[in-house]
Order: C-alpha cells, then sequence, then structure tokens
C-alpha cells in the first residue's frame, strides 16, 4: 500500500451477514509515502493521528498484531525484501529480523502475519516472467529465527492482494480469491475475471466474505457466493471488521 497519503472510511453495514462478532480494533495502521521511504501512522476510526512510527523506514505494509505491536514487513523501492520489523506503539522496535542476502524464494514481499502459534506468516512474489506477470507466489510459515515450517506455491500470476490466515491455511485475494490448506486443499470463494483485480477480503462467521476490487466496489456475498450487496469506494486497499457491524475500509 504504497503512494499517496491513506484515507480511513468507516462504514455502517446493514444485514445479518456484516453483523458477526468481531472485535472492536479502534486503532489500526496507515502506510504513506515519505519524502525518502515509507513511513507508519497510527490512526483512529475517524482517521486522527494516534502516533506516527517516524523512525521505521522502508515500510510496504503493517499490521497491529493481536498484542497491539505493529508488524511491518520493510522492503527497498524495487520491492525487494529488507527484512521484519515489530514496534510498539511508542516507536520502539521491539524486534527485527533481516533477511538474509542470497535467501531469494521470495522476491517482492507483501505481507506479513503473526499466527496463533507465535510464528509468522509471509506472503510475496517471485520475479517477473513472460507477458510482465508474476513467475508465481510464496507463502511462507517461518519462526522468528526466520526458520522455514512450511510453505505453500503458486504458479504465475498477474497480481497478488492481501492474505489472511485461516485456522488450517490462508486466504489469499488478487485474480479472485482462493482458500488454500496447508494440505493442498484448494477452493475458489470468487473465480478470476478479465480486467478485475481483488485487493482485500474479509471472511464472515456465516461463511460470506466481503471484498474489494479495483472498479471502485465493495462487494458482500453470501455463503453461496451469492451478491448480497454492493457498495462504491475510491480503492478498498484494506479491509477491517469492527464491533457493531462496522466495516472500516481505507485506500
Amino acid at each position: 500500500m504504497t503512494g499517496s497519503r491513506t484515507s480511513v472510511l468507516a462504514l455502517a453495514l446493514f444485514g445479518a451477514a456484516c453483523r458477526a462478532p468481531a472485535p472492536d480494533r479502534r486503532i489500526l495502521y496507515a502506510v504513506e509515502q515519505g519524502p525518502d521511504a515509507h513511513q507508519v501512522r497510527i490512526v483512529d476510526r475517524d482517521g486522527g493521528e494516534v502516533a506516527r512510527l517516524g523512525d521505521l523506514a522502508h515500510v510496504y505494509s503493517a499490521r497491529i498484531t493481536p498484542t497491539g505491536t505493529v508488524l511491518a514487513t520493510l522492503c527497498e523501492d524495487s520491492g525487494w525484501p529488507l527484512g521484519l520489523a515489530e514496534v510498539s506503539r511508542d516507536g520502539q522496535v521491539v524486534w527485527r529480523y533481516d533477511w538474509p542476502e542470497g535467501r531469494d524464494e521470495i522476491e517482492f514481499m507483501r505481507a506479513c502475519h503473526v499466527l496463533p502459534n507465535g510464528n509468522l506468516l509471509i506472503a510475496g512474489k517471485r520475479g517477473y516472467g513472460a507477458g510482465n506477470w508474476f513467475k508465481g507466489a510464496v507463502l511462507l510459515e517461518m519462526e522468528r529465527s526466520g526458520a522455514e515450517i512450511r510453505r505453500i506455491e503458486l504458479g504465475p500470476l498477474r497480481y497478488l492482494g492481501a492474505v489472511r490466515p485461516l485456522d488450517d491455511g490462508v486466504l489469499v485475494a488478487g485474480e479472485g480469491i482462493l482458500e488454500l490448506g496447508w494440505d493442498g486443499r484448494r477452493r475458489v470463494v470468487v473465480p478470476p475475471a478479465d480486467e478485475t483485480l481483488i485487493f482485500d477480503a474479509l471472511p464472515l462467521a456465516d461463511g460470506g466474505f466481503i471484498y474489494g476490487e479495483n472498479a471502485r466496489r465493495l462487494v458482500a456475498i453470501d455463503a453461496h457466493g451469492r451478491e448480497a450487496w454492493t457498495a462504491i469506494h475510491a480503492k478498498p486497499v484494506f479491509l477491517q471488521l469492527l464491533a457493531g457491524g462496522h466495516l472500516l475500509a481505507g485506500g
């Protein structure tokens, strides 16, 4: 999520499909591009700035962890991974992993999450291949020491959006939406469509999904894949459910 200043919009959702219980995470992240590097701002639900992690440079993506720290992927402007950093709310780096030179299973680091077991889920893309497509994507479960536990590999693709950990696999947005199991299971939630890219997708407790696409739309589908509602949003790059049936969409 790079480029211009990130905006945050809270949308009230109506209907049972959007009333799934969720923690009220009133603080979330935004990443904006500074003069020389990407930086992280922490903002509240109204868009007010709570903190700015100005000393953390080269941020490509960031997530607030279950313990309230910020976990960020650090990349060169070309996308080559520099490492990972975990930062407290007062801006102190509490953990850092420098990506070793020569470790090349990921060439463009996309996202990182903390898993319930404390390990990390890292998503990244391989370099460009024929037709300007990426050669593939890699989803890694990794210990904080850097040791790989397991991985899922995807073939050539145009775009890799957000990824989210599931109980037994990974949810992948991009050219459609996929549920991928660590055991090799694969389920297509939303099939690819010409000219449509999906930035992020949220699973709901009733089996449905909400997702944001490049056609300036937020879309909700039920557990059978039927469209429940749509809404216009300039660029729904990241999504988050809040308590009370609200959706936070930013882009």
